[in-house]
């Protein structure tokens, strides 16, 4: 999906794959690590995403990939 002019569109996950959620803690790793990122002062909101997505890559070994289209 592509982003209308001044948007940007986030997704837990790359198109055509699933989110991973671990029922053991309150929040899948997406919005764990969003949460984190959105704390962090004076972060721009493309790096705040950026941060989330390495974040989520990293717990999941690659197998989710956070995913946005921008036309900030």
């Amino acid at each position: 999906m592509s982003a209308p002019t001044g948007t940007l569109i986030a997704y837990a996950t790359a198109p055509g794959t699933v989110a991973y959620d671990d029922r053991t803690e309150r929040n899948s790793p997406y919005t764990k690590h969003l949460l984190n990122a959105i704390n962090m002062p004076g972060v721009k909101i493309e790096d705040t995403f950026k941060h989330t997505r390495i974040a989520v890559m990293a717990e999941t070994d690659n197998k989710q990939v956070p995913w946005e289209s921008s036309s900030l």
